[in-house]
């Protein structure tokens, strides 16, 4: 097959994978995508070996695109491990998925018949116990990234289900594919939360933002507005500006929710942190 050849047959795959796919055809997709991802690192090396600059600039610009869907890939996998319960898969059903990715193997999974799942206590006590384990991150990497999605993909509600982040605008230009770096978005992101009162949306309570700049408008708002400014230094200048005045302006930040969070297994131990305030400390 020629290089023309292929990019036709990969134009025809992509539009194959615009229409929904089935359960029973989520083993062939997964090895589509296992071996896309191994094409993509073959493409790269050979665009890499040709010594043109015009070449070189467009690489190195496909190579930050691909970065940056990346990033969103990962938050939105997080929602999507949360609202499958990815952390309740019995051990066989893991162990299958990984003798599978190791070997690039998908299609000898059986994913038309319905997961196994623990019907008491689970190896994995939650999403991001989970996410550590499999993907091989620290704890606290994937207690923030799935702290991330949550303020920038969807919030989990009570029954399961998923509702809109709190930052509502801050999560529509997150997963619009644009010129602002989702970095920035999720570090705007992460600064805002702090200005707000503690979501209660998992007991059936969303709250909205309600951080506002002195002329009171949202302060998501302005720092939507500092981000849609296309000098990249001006517009990191004016988002950091925003976040500190308003730390200034309102004092101490919010105080961290009080209680025993799980931080992970260490040599066999597990680790908690306790949080408490006024009579709890006592």
């Amino acid at each position: 097959m020629s290089i023309h050849q292929l990019a036709a047959a990969l134009q025809v795959l992509h539009n194959a994978i615009t229409t929904s796919i089935p359960r029973g055809a989520a083993a062939a997709v997964l090895e589509v995508m296992a071996s896309c991802c191994a094409l993509l690192v073959k493409l790269s090396e050979a665009l890499r070996g040709i010594e043109d600059p015009r070449v070189a600039a467009a690489h190195a610009h496909l190579l930050e695109q691909l970065f940056h869907d990346i990033q969103r890939e990962q938050l939105r996998s997080q929602i999507h491990l949360e609202s499958t319960g990815a952390h309740l898969l019995q051990d066989d059903e893991l162990d299958a998925l990984r003798q599978a990715g190791e070997q690039h193997a998908y299609r000898q999974l059986d994913l038309a018949a319905a997961p196994r799942l623990h019907a008491g206590r689970a190896h994995y006590t939650s999403t991001a116990d989970f996410s550590a384990a499999w993907l091989g991150l620290n704890y606290y990497g994937a207690a923030s990234r799935l702290h991330d999605a949550h303020l920038l993909i969807a919030r989990r509600a009570m029954d399961g289900g998923t509702l809109t982040p709190r930052l509502a605008g801050l999560a529509r230009l997150y997963q619009a594919p644009g010129a602002v770096d989702p970095r920035r978005i999720a570090q705007a992101a992460r600064a805002l939360d702090k200005f707000e009162p503690a979501d209660t949306c998992f007991e059936g309570l969303p709250l909205p933002a309600t951080a506002r700049h002195a002329d009171g408008a949202l302060m998501e708002e302005h720092v939507l507005a500092a981000l849609a400014e296309p000098n990249r230094t001006t517009s990191e200048k004016q988002v950091c500006t925003l976040i500190s005045d308003y730390r200034r302006e309102h004092g101490k930040q919010r105080a961290p929710e009080t209680g025993i969070f799980f931080r992970g297994t260490r040599a066999g131990v597990d680790c908690y942190d306790l949080r408490a305030a006024g009579e709890q400390a006592e």
